[in-house]
C-alpha cells in the first residue's frame, strides 16, 4: 500500500504548496484547496490492485491488469491491413467488459464450417469457435478466461472490390459491437484468402425466410413485437449517428442467443454527418427521394421508408411489389406515388403508422421514438381494452399485487436506521464526471457510462430514480434529498457487505428532480441472461451460483430485511459470481414518499416472472391487498422457483399461458399446481435438491424451510 501513502501525501502537499502560494487570492486558494480535498475524497475510496499497483474500483477485475494483457498479445496477430490492426487495438485499449472484446480471429482456429447462404456481395457460413469469446478475468493468473466452445455465424464482406465500403462496414460492425447495443454482436473479424469476414453470435435465419414460412402463425400482438425489436435495433444505429442505408428483411436476423430479431448487415452503413447520395440498396425498400434524385443525400429518414416497407411486410409475409406488373416500378413510385396495397384486416392504426412512415415527403415522416411510443401505446391498449373479461381480472389482481411493498419501507425503517454507519461514505458523482452514457430502457432509466477521476475511467451501470414531485418538501433543495440518499446507500452498503450481494459505487443527481445511483457493470449479464447465453454449464457451476445466491438471502434474512422480488433479472453475475441487486433502499419519513421504490411488474415481465410471486399475494382477488402481510417465506418461494430454472433452463410456467391465460393460471398455482420436476436437465441432480426446492414452493408459509436451512442443505449438495 505504500503507493496508496505516497499518492496521498503528493495531495496532501499540494494543498500546503496553495496555502502558500502568494499568488492566489484568498478566494482563489479556497477554491482550489476545495477541489483538491474533493479528489482527495474521492482517491481514498478508490483500491489498489496488488498485481499492477494502479487504482481501480474492483481489484479483482482491474481495467488496467486486462489491457496490459491485451497490449501484450499486439504482435501475435496481424490482420495485414493496417486500417483493421488500428481499429481493434484501439477498441481493445477501450473495452466495455471482457465479453464485448473485439478481436482478430484466425481463420484456421475455426472448425465445421458449413456454406449458409449467398447474397449480392457476401455469404455466410457456420462454424464452431473451440476457444469461444473472453468471458472474465482471472486475477490469479493474470489472464482473460474464454467461454469454450461456440457456434458462430461468419459473414463474408469482401467479395466486392469497393475497399472504402467494405472497411466502411467492418468499422460500423466493431464500433456498435463494441457496446452494448441490440444489434447482431459481432465477436471480431478474421480472412480466408484475399476476403475479410466477421465473426458474429450465432444467427437462425432472417426475416424474410421466417414471414414466408409463419405468417399464418403470427397474430397482431406477435407483429407489433417483431417490429419493436426492429425498431430498438434500428435506434442503436441511429443513436450511434450511423445511418443504415439498406434496411430490408434480409438483413434482420434472429438471434439465437438473444431470441429477438436484430439488424445484422451494416454494409451501407454510413455518418450521418457524412451521407451517401450514391443509389443502392434493394429498390422496393429505397425512398423516394433517393429514387428519383440520386443527389439527394440519405438521411434517417429514409430508414424510416425502409422500415415502412418491412411494416407491409410483416402484416402481409410477402415482400413488396412482388406482384407489380407494371413496366417501371421505381418510376411508379416517385411519379405516381405507389405504394403497396394495404391488407384487409390490418388494424387501423397500424395502417396509419405506416402511411405517415412512407410518405413522399421525408420531413412528414415520424422519427423512430415516436413509432416506438406509438405501438407501445397500440400493445398497451390492447391489454387495456381488448382483452376477455378473464384477462380483465387478471389486471385488477395484478394491480393489487402492485400496491403490496408499499407498507414494508415504513415497517422496516426503524430497525436499520438506528445501525451506525461504520462505513466509508459513497461518493458523490458530478454529472460532469459521466461520459459516454447509454440509456437501454426507454424510460431512460438504467443506463452504461463511463465515470472519470482524476487517476481513472471505470465503466458502471446507472439507475436513475425521480423524487416525488407529490411530496409537499419536493421543492426543498435537491442537495438534502442528495444527501440523504448518500447516507442511506453508505448505511446499505455496510450492512449487506457480502460476497453475494452487489455493492453501490456513488450517488448523484441530473436536474431538479432526478438522482441516480452508481453501480458496478455485471460483465455476465443478469442470471437469464446468463443461463441462455451459457447453455453448457455444468452442474458444479450451477450449483456455485444458487448456493451463492442462498449465501446472500442467508445475509438480508440475519439482517431483518426481505428482499420481496427475488427473480432472475435481479441476480447479477460478476466473474461467474451471482450477487443479489434490486434491495429495497430504506428511507424515514418524509423521505420515505420522495424516494418510493417504483419497479414494477409490466404486463410482459409479469409472464416471465409469474413462477416467482408467493401465490398467497392472490389469495384475495378482490380484497385489500395490505392485507397480505410479506415476510421471509415469500423469499424462500421465490428461491424455490429460481432452484428451478437454474437447473431447467427454462422460464416456469412459460408453456402454460394458452390454457385459461394467466388468471387460469394463478388459480392453478394457488391450487397446489407446480412446476414439472420430470425434465431431463432437473432430473441429473440429486433427490434432495429436487425435494429442497419443492418444500420451498409449498403453499403453506409456515411449512416453508428457513434461509438458513435451505443454505445447509445446498452446502452438503455436490
Amino acid at each position: 500500500m505504500e503507493g496508496i501513502e505516497f499518492s496521498t501525501q503528493s495531495i496532501l502537499d499540494n494543498i500546503n504548496n496553495i496555502k502558500k502560494d502568494d499568488t492566489l487570492s484568498d478566494a482563489e486558494k479556497s477554491e482550489k484547496i476545495k477541489l483538491t480535498n474533493e479528489f482527495l475524497g474521492k482517491f481514498m475510496k478508490l483500491r489498489q490492485c496488488e498485481k499492477c499497483q494502479n487504482l481501480c474500483f474492483t481489484p479483482k477485475s482491474c481495467d488496467f491488469c486486462m489491457k496490459t494483457f491485451l497490449e501484450s498479445r499486439f504482435d501475435e496477430w496481424d490482420s495485414e491491413n493496417d486500417k483493421i490492426n488500428a481499429w481493434i487495438q484501439n477498441f481493445q485499449k477501450n473495452f466495455i467488459k471482457p465479453d464485448y472484446i473485439i478481436e482478430w480471429i484466425p481463420y484456421d482456429s475455426l472448425q465445421d464450417i458449413t456454406y449458409l447462404s449467398e447474397g449480392g456481395f457476401y455469404f455466410k457460413i457456420k462454424a464452431m469457435w473451440p476457444e469461444g469469446r473472453y468471458v472474465s478475468w482471472d486475477y490469479e493468473q493474470q489472464e482473460l478466461k474464454r467461454f469454450g466452445p461456440q457456434s458462430v455465424t461468419i459473414k463474408y464482406i469482401t467479395n466486392n472490390t469497393d475497399q472504402d465500403q467494405w472497411l466502411r462496414e467492418i468499422k460500423a460492425h466493431l464500433t456498435l459491437s463494441s457496446k452494448i447495443l441490440p444489434v447482431i454482436r459481432s465477436y471480431g473479424l478474421t480472412k480466408d484468402g484475399n476476403c475479410y469476414m466477421v465473426v458474429t453470435e450465432n444467427v437462425a435465419h432472417d426475416l424474410r425466410k421466417y414471414l414466408q414460412e409463419k405468417i399464418s402463425t403470427l397474430n397482431w400482438v406477435a407483429k407489433y413485437k417483431i417490429l419493436l425489436d426492429i425498431l430498438d435495433s434500428l435506434s442503436s444505429v441511429h443513436n450511434n449517428d450511423l445511418i443504415h442505408g439498406d434496411l430490408h428483411s434480409g438483413v434482420i436476423w434472429y438471434s439465437t442467443s438473444r431470441e429477438i430479431w436484430l439488424i445484422g448487415d451494416l454494409r451501407f452503413c454510413r455518418p450521418i454527418d457524412n451521407p451517401s447520395n450514391e443509389l443502392f440498396g434493394t429498390i422496393q425498400y429505397v425512398a423516394p427521394e433517393i429514387l428519383k434524385n440520386q443527389k439527394e443525400n440519405m438521411t434517417t429518414s429514409s430508414d424510416v421508408y425502409s422500415f415502412a416497407m418491412i411494416m407491409w411486410e410483416v402484416s402481409s409475409g410477402n415482400r413488396p411489389y412482388d406482384d407489380y406488373n407494371g413496366a417501371d416500378l421505381s418510376e411508379d413510385i416517385t411519379k405516381n406515388n405507389l405504394r403497396p396495397e394495404i391488407m384487409q384486416g390490418t388494424p387501423q392504426r397500424y395502417s396509419k403508422i405506416m402511411r405517415e412512415c412512407w410518405d413522399d415527403n421525408p420531413s412528414k415522416r415520424p422519427d423512430i421514438k415516436s413509432i416506438q411510443d406509438e405501438i407501445k401505446s397500440i400493445l398497451s391498449d390492447y391489454y387495456k381494452n381488448n382483452m376477455p373479461k378473464t384477462e380483465q381480472d387478471e389486471m385488477k389482481m395484478i394491480r393489487n399485487f402492485k400496491m403490496l411493498k408499499r407498507y414494508v419501507i415504513e415497517e422496516r425503517f426503524d430497525e436499520s436506521s438506528a445501525r451506525p454507519n461504520e462505513g466509508v461514505s459513497v461518493d458523490i458523482i458530478k454529472q460532469d464526471q459521466i461520459s459516454a452514457e447509454k440509456f437501454i430502457d426507454e424510460i431512460e432509466r438504467i443506463s452504461f457510462a463511463t465515470v472519470s477521476s482524476t487517476e481513472s475511467s471505470t465503466q458502471v451501470a446507472i439507475k436513475t430514480l425521480r423524487i416525488d414531485k407529490g411530496d409537499k418538501s419536493a421543492n426543498s433543495s435537491l442537495t438534502i434529498y442528495l444527501s440523504k440518499l448518500q447516507e442511506v446507500v453508505s448505511k446499505r452498503n455496510h450492512q449487506f457487505q457480502h460476497t453475494n450481494i452487489v455493492e453501490f459505487l456513488g450517488v448523484g443527481t441530473r436536474d431538479e428532480c432526478k438522482v441516480f445511483l452508481v453501480m458496478p457493470i455485471a460483465n455476465g449479464g443478469n442470471l437469464r441472461d446468463y443461463l441462455k447465453a451459457n447453455k453448457k454449464l455444468s452442474i458444479d457451476k450451477k450449483l456455485k451460483i444458487v448456493k451463492g445466491i442462498a449465501s446472500g438471502i442467508m445475509k438480508l434474512h440475519g439482517e431483518g430485511i426481505t428482499h420481496e422480488n427475488i427473480n432472475p433479472k435481479n441476480i447479477l453475475i460478476f466473474d461467474e459470481i451471482a450477487k443479489i441487486s434490486n434491495i429495497p433502499l430504506q428511507f424515514e419519513k418524509p423521505f420515505d414518499k420522495a424516494f418510493r421504490n417504483r419497479d414494477i411488474y409490466a404486463y410482459d415481465d409479469l409472464f416471465d416472472n409469474i413462477g416467482y410471486i408467493d401465490p398467497n399475494a392472490f389469495i384475495k382477488i378482490n380484497g385489500n391487498a395490505g392485507d397480505y402481510n410479506k415476510d421471509k417465506s415469500t423469499d424462500i418461494y421465490s428461491l424455490g422457483t429460481l432452484l428451478w430454472e437454474v437447473m431447467s433452463e427454462k422460464i416456469p410456467y412459460q408453456d402454460e399461458f394458452s390454457d385459461g391465460g394467466i388468471l387460469g393460471l394463478i388459480r392453478k398455482i394457488k391450487d397446489g399446481h407446480r412446476e414439472k420436476a420430470d425434465i431431463p436437465d432437473i432430473t441429473k441432480f440429486p433427490a434432495e435438491y429436487i425435494n429442497l426446492y419443492t418444500k420451498c414452493w409449498n403453499g403453506d408459509s409456515a411449512a416453508r424451510p428457513t434461509i438458513k436451512e435451505v443454505n445447509d442443505k445446498l452446502i452438503n449438495i455436490n
